[in-house]
């Protein structure tokens, strides 16, 4: 009989025991439990920003090719060298034909051509502004000579339209001028770069440096490299997929103090070499800068990051603090009442371990940083003790409310 009253105490304490277990471990379980938080962290507002990195080297914005034509010309000299800087007009080559004189002629006879046409011109705009004075007072004669008195509406309406038709011509005809008077311009400097003794010079049409000369006189004879630079370089295959026109840019160097902005301008989709199976393919991109520097000299090589997306001023989690249940992501809220409670959330843009929180919580909300326990929801937490808080000096700062507060909250606990 003993025997079996030991038993049964040893057989209902285990039940005890697995029941009070069972209730504690069991999800959404009335039964108080208080959870440890050993990091929390106030949501705060913050950008999120998804990239990656490439490289790229600095190059001319734009070349421009010079072509020698080598029919009935002969070649006499250049005058500049590889390096050099140009302008627009600057003597590139010489070369002589026995053409010169001939085309000399005709072009002396288009540009007399050209200066009697904008002569037409300037006579027709200065009778048409001659005219513009007396329109008012032609139309008030013609008014009280056909009896329109009674419409004066009407002649002013007809003046308005004439003046607006003869303001339109007088643009048109300085248009047809400025046209005119851009061929006197080119016609004068072809006419220069044409010497006495059967010899002429090609001129360079843009600003830059010379970046390659053709002394074999092959097709360009000479390439001009403008002032200007881009980037150029290369990206991946996984890139290519990431990468479009028109996305920015942050440009760094070693030469840099600060990062540059820029912009991708082109991607080239064919790539760079014929596909391989063993090697992926590479495709060339050009982007540019916002702001030049002189410290990025042609050449300088660069590391470039490619944002891709961006989200500015968003509430900002770790991805640490967020979990799952059935499938949906949820994090740990701390409550001002002392409890942790579960809390859905809506996930935004990610990267780099940082979440934006599209909806659920809020700025000012404090979570649980990295949580290492589940199924607590609607329970009591405690934190660590923070030592440097717990001193002489606080304690005399505190206000004697919160002093008589703490002793009580101290005493009830026990």
């Amino acid at each position: 009989m003993n025997r079996w009253k030991f038993y049964s105490i040893i057989i209902m304490a285990a039940a005890f025991v697995a029941v009070n277990i069972y209730l504690t471990v069991k999800d959404n379980s009335k039964v108080a439990r208080t959870a440890y938080v050993n990091e929390w962290m106030e949501v705060k507002r913050g950008d999120i920003v998804e990239t990656f990195q490439s490289k790229g080297v600095v190059t001319p914005k734009e070349e421009s090719p010079i072509y020698y034509g080598k029919e009935n010309n002969e070649f006499q000299k250049f005058l500049v060298r590889e390096g050099d800087e140009v302008s627009a007009g600057t003597p590139l080559f010489e070369y002589a034909t026995p053409e010169l004189d001939a085309l000399r002629t005709a072009m002396e006879a288009q540009k007399i051509q050209v200066e009697g046409e904008i002569a037409g011109i300037d006579e027709y705009i200065a009778k048409l502004e001659s005219y513009q004075p007396t329109i008012t007072d032609a139309s008030s004669s013609t008014s009280s000579d056909t009896g329109l008195e009674a419409q004066p509406d009407l002649a002013d309406a007809a003046s308005g339209v004439i003046k607006s038709t003869i303001k339109q011509e007088i643009y048109k005809q300085e248009m047809e001028k400025g046209k005119l008077e851009e061929q006197i311009t080119k016609l004068d400097t072809q006419l220069s770069n044409i010497h006495a003794g059967g010899t002429a010079t090609v001129a360079s049409e843009s600003e830059g440096f010379v970046k390659e000369v053709d002394y074999s006189l092959g097709d360009p004879i000479i390439t001009i490299a403008s002032k200007e630079s881009d980037i150029e370089g290369f990206f991946n295959e996984k890139q290519l997929k990431q990468a479009k026109p028109g996305m920015k840019i942050k440009i760094t160097s070693p030469d840099l103090k600060k990062p540059l902005n820029g912009t991708i301008e082109q991607i080239n989709t064919i790539p760079e070499e014929e596909p391989d199976v063993k090697m992926g393919g590479t495709y060339e991109y050009k982007a540019a800068m916002e702001k030049e520097s002189s410290k990025l000299v042609k050449g300088s090589k660069v590391a470039i990051t490619v944002i891709t997306r961006e989200a500015k001023g968003v509430p900002a989690i770790p991805e640490t603090a967020i979990r799952k249940k059935k499938g949906k992501p949820f994090i740990y809220r701390l409550t001002a009442k002392g409890y942790m409670q579960m809390q859905s959330i809506d996930k935004g843009l990610g990267f780099a371990g940082k979440r934006e929180v599209a909806k659920g919580v809020k700025q000012g909300d404090v979570i649980v940083r990295s949580p290492d326990h589940t199924g607590f929801s609607q329970s009591r937490f405690i934190t660590p003790l923070d030592t440097q808080e717990a001193s002489k000096s606080v304690f005399k700062k505190m206000p004697n409310s919160e002093k008589f507060r703490y002793i009580l909250v101290g005493l009830l606990e026990q």
